[in-house]
């Protein structure tokens, strides 16, 4: 089987986030990830969208988290 998360439960709602199943059910976990990463839904993940989605989980230390994910992360990805 496909692994898939269709809950995606936080500490502020441990039961899944409100209407999240229905929208990504029919995704695998890449995909949803992939999703997430690609904000603007062109079909590429720009370093510009790594950087932000990592800086919306609040690597922004400075912003050093999210330049070190567009710098090291993203040449890796080919």
């Amino acid at each position: 089987g496909t692994a898939r998360a269709h809950i995606a439960a936080t500490p502020a709602t441990p039961g899944g986030t409100p209407g999240w199943h229905d929208e990504h059910a029919h995704q695998t976990v890449l995909q949803q990830h992939v999703v997430f990463f690609d904000p603007d839904g062109d079909g590429v993940i720009w370093p510009l969208d790594t950087f932000w989605c990592f800086y919306a989980h609040g690597l922004n230390f400075f912003l050093l988290g999210s330049v070190f994910a567009v710098f090291v992360i993203r040449p890796t990805s080919t």
